[in-house]
């Protein structure tokens, strides 16, 4: 796996796309997608409420991650 998918230049400043990010984001997209249709399904919940779920877990997956960061490596702050 190339750790680069593509770079492009936008205003100016170089953008890479990372094969790992992109990834995560494919399996993020997958997980919501089958839990949305298996709560429907089978639980009868509302997709409003999945995805304030989901972005419930992004959020503090993210949070959580660079506080963990940060805790992990005080001596580059």
């Amino acid at each position: 796996m190339h750790p680069k998918l593509f770079e492009f230049d936008l205003f100016g400043f170089n953008i890479p796309i990372y094969s790992y990010g992109v990834m995560i984001m494919l399996g993020a997209i997958t997980a919501y997608l089958y839990i949305a249709y298996h709560a429907k399904k089978e639980l009868g919940i509302e997709a409003v409420k999945v995805q304030a779920l989901v972005r419930l877990i992004i959020f503090t997956a993210f949070v959580g991650g660079k506080l963990l960061f940060y805790l992990e490596n005080p001596s580059l702050f």
